[in-house]
């Protein structure tokens, strides 16, 4: 898998800002290269499988664990959903699209 590659110089463009793009979505991408910048935009589909495949996960992971205690269930299911879409996003910046500015 590789980065998106920069539209005016073809080079790929550094996964440590496209992922500081995706969260800070008001910073655009700047090209170690050339110094252009680019705008990174996510497609839907990516986000939404994030939270579909984090909460299928989590829900999988609680119901390992089985808890019986009603606030423990809802602890452990919010903070694995939690866990798992920051793990799911470090892979997002290999999906993005960017664009010059």
């Amino acid at each position: 898998m590789k980065t998106p590659k920069c539209n005016s110089c073809n080079h790929h463009l550094e996964w440590k800002k496209i992922y500081t793009s995706l969260w800070f979505p008001q910073k655009s991408t700047q090209c170690s290269k050339c110094k252009s910048n680019h705008e990174i935009t996510t497609p839907l589909f990516i986000s939404i499988l994030t939270i579909m495949l984090a909460g299928q996960l989590a829900l999988v992971i609680k119901n390992f664990l089985s808890l019986s205690s009603i606030f423990m269930g809802v602890v452990v299911l919010i903070t694995s959903i939690f866990v798992l879409i920051l793990l799911i996003s470090l892979f997002i910046p290999y999906f993005v699209k960017c664009s010059l500015v």
